[in-house]
Parts: C-alpha cells; structure tokens; sequence
C-alpha cells in the first residue's frame, strides 16, 4: 500500500500517460471550504495559457477511494472520464469574459463566516448571520458535474463590479442555474410510496422533518435564501419552520413545535457536524426560525 505521497505521484503519471503530450499536471496547496487545506491537481492543456480555467482532482479524496482497494489505473480513467476529458467542452477563457457572460453566469453559495475568516480576505462576500455569501462563475453544467470557479477580489475589480452588483446579478442567477427542491425525510428514507404532493404539507401522513436542498444536490443549503417553497411549506402547515444546518449541501425543515427545543435541535446539527460530516462539509453549528408572516430568516442563537 502507497502513501498519500507515493499514490498522488503514481496517479499523476499514469493520468499523464492516459492523456497525452498536449496535456499536463499541476499540483496546488488550495484552501477549501472551513478552512481545510487540500493538494488539487489541475489538468492542463499546453496551448492553453497559465490562466486557463483547468478541470481539477483532489488527491486527498482520491486517496480514500484508493485505500477502500480502487486500483490506481482505474481511479486515473475515472478521474478522466468525470471531467470530461475524452470529449472536453469548451472552458471559458478568463481574460476574456463579457458582462453579457457575467449575466448570464454568476451565481452565489453559501459557506460558514467564521471558519472561512481568512479564505473571505480574498473574496467579495456579503454577511448573512453567521454566514457569507460568495459567489462563482459557471463554466458548464452538465447532469452529473458542474464546472465553476470562485470569483475573488481580482476578478472583481478586473470586471469593475462592486459585491452588491455580484449579488444582484447572482440572485437572478442562482434560483435558475441550481433550482430548488424540498424533500420529505420520509420520501429519501423510502418508507412513503406516494404522497398528495410533492411536498407532502396536504398530505393525512405527516411529515416532521423536510430537506431544502438544489436539484444538483451540491452547496445546495444556499436554496434557502431564494426558497419558495419553504414558505409554500409553512403555509401548508401552518407552522414556522426551523432551520438546521445540516451540511452546506441542504438544510432539514423542521416545523415549529413545543416540543422541539432550540436546545435539542442545536444539539443535533453540533452532532451531525461532529460525528457524519466531513470538516469541509460543515455549514454552521446555529439553529435559524423562518418566520412565514414576514417570511424572514433569523438565528436562534
């Protein structure tokens, strides 16, 4: 068995080998999402300039797969085979993207304020409780990978945008690029056959938990910023709805009830962080109330 060191140079070669001579790695120490640091391997084209926008793997991630008994030769034509590069689209030149691309492309996500401070010196953000909101560039989207880059200052100021207008822009964005999707806990689980809707609020069976998430099912927590039907949902139910972090991917609903404490549920989103998720997948320890009168979000904490 090959050490991390061992195994990233092994795949390295043997993705290089797979690809070709137009094609070459580069190896990156990047700063990932809470602060987590990992190695990326960015795949090059030779004629493609030192500020192509580059398909990417983590040798951290691949790693796993590789000690679970993935040969190596099979993880290097998955990694090609998953970003494309058999049959690559076209990725956008970065020095050369219109506002009319800007407009068309630029959405927002959502990551934890504090445990990014140092990642959000580099990045126009809006505070949304204990929260930033930041924003990326879509590259392609396809129905299995989407392809997209972090806007950071430099980009901001190259495209003369202030973080209000990326996030106006973004607002309009986000909702049609990731559309939102509400799932009761008892439809992911498999234990309801059919309910009287899609979201199961007119339903005899009652549901007491729901998951906010994107159709992607990536950073989709961000959905419920632009969420309609989270308040489609309380109205059905004639209930405030709680809030629980449950990864930056989506969020449980939790609807208002005397007998759910914002104590017992704090306690369940710290145990989830803790003991399920990885630290890059962590989006807040804090509990939030969606008030449907004003249709507000609030922390409970």
């Amino acid at each position: 068995m090959l050490n991390i060191e061992e195994f990233s140079e092994s795949l390295k070669e043997e993705i290089e080998e797979n690809l070709g001579e137009n094609f070459y790695l580069v190896k990156k120490r990047v700063l990932m999402n809470n602060s987590c640091e990992q190695t990326a391997m960015m795949i090059m084209k030779k004629d493609g300039g030192e500020d192509q926008a580059a398909p990417t793997y983590y040798n951290e991630l691949i790693y796993e797969e590789y000690l679970n008994g993935v040969p190596i030769k099979k993880l290097a034509l998955m990694i090609i085979t998953c970003i494309g590069m058999l049959k690559r689209p076209e990725m956008p030149d970065v020095n050369n993207i219109t506002k009319e691309d800007i407009e068309k492309n630029l959405f927002y996500r959502i990551i934890n304020a504090k445990k990014n401070k140092v990642l959000l010196d580099n990045l126009p953000h809006i505070i949304f409780l204990d929260l930033a909101i930041i924003f990326y560039y879509l590259c392609n989207k396809g129905s299995k990978e989407i392809s997209s880059f972090k806007v950071d200052d430099t980009f901001a100021d190259k495209w003369g945008m202030t973080v209000d207008e990326l996030y106006t822009i973004a607002q309009k964005n986000t909702p049609r690029i990731f559309p939102e999707k509400i799932d009761s806990i008892f439809d992911l689980v498999g234990k309801m056959n059919s309910m009287d809707d899609d979201i199961g609020y007119g339903s005899k069976k009652y549901c007491e938990m729901y998951i906010l998430s994107n159709t992607s099912g990536i950073s989709g927590a961000a959905a419920m910023l632009y969420s309609k039907k989270m308040h489609e949902l309380a109205t059905g139910l004639d209930a405030d709805l709680y809030i629980l972090p449950s990864s930056i991917h989506e969020v449980i609903l939790v609807p208002f009830k005397e007998k759910f404490t914002v104590d017992n549920l704090l306690e369940l989103v710290k145990d989830i962080n803790k003991n399920v998720l990885k630290p890059e997948d962590v989006l807040s320890d804090n509990v939030y109330y969606y008030a449907r009168e004003t249709k507000r979000i609030m922390s409970c904490s």
